[in-house]
Order: C-alpha cells, then structure tokens, then sequence
C-alpha cells in the first residue's frame, strides 16, 4: 500500500467517525424532542412549534405505494452497489418524493400538514425491497414511477438472483395512518371546517370515539392482551377502522364557513427557517418505545472511538514518515 493510500484510508476513518457521531447525536435530538414537547389537541395549538398526535388524510392527489395501499406520502429510493475494490458501496442512482399537503386531524378539529422545502425530515420506518424477490404486481407499480431500468431480469440459478446489485427504499405513510407531528403552526385566521365526503366523515366519527376513551383505544388495539400497544397494532388497527369506512375515498375536502364543531380547520403546520417539520407514522408513546437513547449514546460514543482512533493513526502515519 503507497503512503497516499495509507493516508486515505485514515482520513475516511476519522470522517466516518464523525459522521457516526453526528447521525447518533441527531437521533438523540428527534427523540429528546418527542419525549420533552407537550403534547396538543389540535383546536388548543397556539403559533409556533407543537407536537400533535393525528391521523393522516389525503387533501389533493394520493399515490399508491408498491403494495398497493393508497398513502398520502411516498418515497422511493433505487440504489445500486457499484465501485472497485474497498470502494463499493450502495448508490443512489435514482428517487422519487411526493410533496403533496395533507389533512390531518384528532378528535377536536383538521389542520394541513406541508412535507416539502428543505427543513423537511421525516422519521418514518423503511422498508428494503430486492428487486428479485419483488411480487409482479410491485414490479409493475415500481417501473410505472421510474421508467424499465431493467434491474428485474437478472439470472438465477434453483431460485436464487445472480448478480443483483439493486435495492429499492420506500418509506410511506398509509392513509388514514396514525401520524406524530412536530413543526410549526400557522392558525388559520378565519372559522373555516372541512366538508367532508361520507368515506371521511364516517372514518373521523369511529377515529373520534377511539381517540377520545383511552379504556376502549387500549381494547381496540391491544389484539394480544399484554397491556401494550405496539407501533404494528396501532398501524393494523387504523387499517382496520379505514375498512369499516367503506366506499369511494376521493382526494378532495372544500373548506366551507359553515360545517361541524369538530371539522374546524385550524391552521397549517410545516417547517420554517429554524425549524425542522417531523413526521413518525406513529403516535407519541409507540415512536418512543420503538426508539432506544441509549443505542443511540452508545453509537455516539463508538463514533467518537472510531474519530479519535484514525486522528492517532494519523498521527502516527505522519511521525513515521
């Protein structure tokens, strides 16, 4: 290995030090800030940053993810593993975002959610699909969105892919899913309500008794009866409420001067310049369960090792030359 090499090598090990650090302190932040924000009903929200536990829906077009299911945002990554040598590694080669607004409500009224501009980060849960062991009907969805890339046809032997070096990232968020907001409200400043069509307001009036009686939340989702509600029964569950619901569901909800107490509309949340917009398609208690602080710390700490390890190294590269 020539000095040059050498030295590379120890350079990309400090920055990827610090990059692990950074991505770990930053999961520390998102999740500090869930725990520490209090939380809202959406008609007690005043301007500025809140944190709001609702349920998604669609105010313009809806897409549909590679399952199928109707969502209110989608996101696509295709990667490919290409490189030489140590230099391989998975690139984007491809991504698709929707930036669509959405509803969003709870027991006590609508508001907007805006996913779009560069302050946004969602904490949504991804999924990896391999383009081989992909359904037909997911290969269908997937090229009417990206175009034949022909990363489907690839040669196997007794079942198994030769040579695929694609995967493909989605992240989503169902509609009718629970959604975890944090960003910045804007009040609406005239009494406005959402007129919905009979798909909506049906799934609000059963969503509404959920939300409101904790006792019967708890039966509705706990299926297992261990007194816990995990992030996958609270998800199965509102898919469960949405199938009860049945009928056309149509992509558009007029804001009208006139309508229901609990259909006011109050306002629109994004990001602004100081701060991120944040989603989880979960609610509050679920998210922090399914995250760990002290993974993350632990992380942290291992990426400093590996920054304060390489600037040794290099040290020591550097003393010897």
């Amino acid at each position: 290995m020539s000095e040059s090499d050498g030295f590379r090598e120890l350079l990309a090990l400090t920055v990827g030090g610090v990059l692990i650090s950074y991505n770990a302190w930053s999961r520390v932040k998102r999740i500090n800030r869930v725990k520490d924000s209090a939380r809202q009903l959406i008609s007690a929200a005043s301007a500025g940053q809140v944190e709001l536990e609702a349920v998604a829906w669609p105010i313009g077009k809806f897409e549909k993810c590679l399952e199928g299911k109707k969502c209110i945002y989608l996101e696509l990554r295709l990667e490919e593993y290409k490189g030489t040598g140590k230099n391989k590694s998975w690139r984007e080669i491809w991504s698709y975002r929707t930036s669509a607004p959405f509803l969003a409500f709870d027991q006590s009224g609508f508001i907007k959610v805006k996913p779009s501009g560069e302050h946004f980060i969602d904490i949504l849960r991804e999924r990896v699909y391999q383009p081989h062991r992909m359904l037909g009907s997911q290969q269908v969805a997937f090229n009417a969105l990206c175009g034949d890339r022909n990363i489907f046809n690839r040669p196997t032997f007794f079942g198994f892919s030769l040579g695929n070096n694609f995967r493909i990232k989605e992240r989503k968020i169902l509609l009718g899913s629970p959604i975890l907001i944090h960003g910045f409200l804007t009040p609406e400043d005239k009494i406005r309500f959402v007129s919905p069509d009979p798909v909506l307001k049906d799934f609000h009036s059963r969503c509404t008794k959920l939300l409101k009686s904790p006792g019967f939340k708890q039966k509705f989702f706990d299926k297992d009866k261990d007194g816990v509600v995990t992030r996958e029964e609270l998800s199965r569950g509102f898919e469960r409420v949405l199938q009860m619901s049945a009928g056309d569901i149509t992509d558009q909800h007029q804001l009208s001067s006139d309508g229901e107490r609990h259909c006011r509309y109050y306002g629109e949340v994004s990001a602004n310049e100081n701060e991120h917009l944040h989603l989880a398609d979960t609610h509050e208690e679920q998210y922090l369960k399914s995250k760990s602080t002290l993974l993350a710390w632990l992380a942290f700490g291992a990426g400093l090792f590996v920054f304060f390890l390489g600037l040794y190294l290099m040290a020591r590269h550097f003393g010897h030359a």
